[in-house]
């Protein structure tokens, strides 16, 4: 029976790394990797740590409609705010979707009220994350919804240098 058990959670265990490792190929959810990865290994913390002083801005700028959640941005803040306290550390996640020109244009007002409201010399650190997703076929990028709530890309125009 033991053996029985020991199978079943083997069959789990694989299961759910089938359905976790998964890449989007052309519409499709197929597997990332050929063969199961196995992690071994203790999670360990230092006892002591020595942060780079100085008030830490993270900004994540995300498109509409992206989960951020396990994101490393978040990772990161959770990670940090051992260190800090809320005065000294401030992680903003914004929300972007510009993808009529009404949107745009209140895009274009919210980023000049979060520059104003950030300030310039607030934080000594600031780090920047913008997490985006693509167009499937092409690899353009999205920069929002339309008036039917589809996916906009963003067409590179051709620049000459």
């Amino acid at each position: 029976m033991p053996y029985f058990v020991s199978l079943v959670q083997y069959s789990t265990l694989l299961l759910m790394h089938v359905k976790a490792f998964t890449q989007i190929v052309q519409g499709k959810s197929v597997p990332a990797c050929s063969t199961p990865t196995f992690v071994k290994g203790v999670c360990e913390r230092a006892s002591k740590s020595q942060v780079r002083g100085g008030p830490i801005l993270i900004l994540h700028f995300v498109c509409t409609g992206l989960n951020t959640r396990g994101g490393i941005p978040r990772l990161l803040n959770a990670a940090l705010e051992e260190y800090y306290t809320e005065a000294t550390l401030r992680y903003l996640e914004v929300v972007f979707d510009f993808g009529t020109q009404r949107k745009l244009r209140h895009w274009q007002a919210e980023a000049q009220r979060l520059a104003t409201t950030i300030g310039e010399d607030t934080f000594q650190q600031k780090i920047f994350f913008i997490s985006i997703h693509s167009e499937v076929t092409r690899g353009d990028l999205f920069a929002g919804k339309d008036k039917g709530g589809d996916d906009v890309a963003v067409l590179p125009k051709e620049v000459s240098v």
